[in-house]
């Protein structure tokens, strides 16, 4: 926890938790507090390619939303927020990652953030050291959209063949969960996202064809890819 910064707390199946952002760490640490004289730690995530809105994470905040359980985390170098599934605390998840720009603008230098639920609609709200404002980001997903239209609407696969990531472009925030497979069916990589572009990481892969499975809620789609 070099350079922890914030705090909040959460009870997760009657196991109290500690949420702690550390800005030198560049990440999250999850701890077991249950005991406050015995604490313990549990869970340690940091920036990187699953986690890619921790560098520089400062304000952080929790919500749950249709029974899970998330980290909301603002990352100052990286512009943004990161969710993270905690409703495992020993096992989160990366579910989503926003960033300044066009959609976003208003995330440069991200340092606290807090959620509020107006209208049955949950938003979170950031300030931004960079951008002297707030952005205000809904959560929960446009109820407009079914799981099948969410998949139909990709519109971007690439590269083809690719090196290191493989990208998967919507015109829509979407969330979706994937499953790479061997043409031998052996599965050999899985990712969870939310995103407009959802990166995966396939560089552990040998070279060759595989198949990408996405899943968002009963639908399913497949693309075949090439692996240098």
């Amino acid at each position: 926890m070099d350079g922890a910064w914030d705090i909040t707390t959460v009870v997760i199946g009657g196991i109290t938790c500690a949420l702690v952002t550390a800005i030198y760490d560049d990440g999250v640490q999850i701890m077991d507090i249950s005991n406050p004289e015995s604490p313990k730690r549990v869970k340690k995530v940091t920036d990187g390619t699953d986690y890619p809105e921790l560098d520089d994470a400062h304000g952080i905040t929790k919500v749950v939303i249709e029974g899970n359980t998330y980290a909301l985390v603002a990352s100052v170098i990286d512009d943004g927020v990161q969710i993270i599934d905690i409703s495992n605390p020993a096992s989160p998840s990366a579910v989503a990652s926003v960033s300044d720009g066009e959609t976003y603008p208003a995330l440069d230098g991200a340092r606290g953030i807090t959620t509020v639920v107006i209208g049955g609609n949950t938003y979170a709200l950031v300030v931004s050291s960079n951008d002297d404002g707030v952005q205000i980001i809904q959560l929960e997903d446009d109820p407009t959209f079914s799981a099948e239209e969410i998949l139909e609407q990709s519109v971007l696969l690439y590269p083809n063949p690719a090196k290191s990531h493989l990208q998967v472009e919507y015109t829509h925030p979407t969330q979706a969960s994937y499953t790479v497979y061997a043409l031998t069916g052996q599965v050999v990589a899985t990712a969870q996202h939310y995103h407009l572009v959802h990166s995966i990481n396939i560089s552990q892969l040998s070279s060759g064809t595989y198949l990408l499975q996405a899943k968002s809620g009963k639908e399913e789609k497949y693309y075949h890819f090439i692996k240098e």
